[in-house]
């Protein structure tokens, strides 16, 4: 999924049923939080080259993933 389509889609209220529901009482969802970071992430290293990702961005990506 592009950057452009997950922006896209976190705008769907679809969306914000993704993923258990914060306990700081916003009404964001984990997944809803990790998918704007998954969009920083992309949008700062468009290229997905390996070097051009921080030691945060991966960590991010992995628990993802995991």
């Amino acid at each position: 999924m592009s950057a452009s389509d997950l922006e896209t889609w976190l705008k769907e209220g679809s969306s914000e049923s993704a993923g258990w529901r914060k306990s700081n009482g916003s009404g964001e969802t984990i997944g809803h939080e990790s998918g704007r970071k998954i969009i920083e992430i992309l949008k700062k290293n468009p290229d997905k080259d390996p070097d051009g990702y921080e030691q945060d961005d991966v960590d991010h990506m992995r628990r993802v993933v995991a």
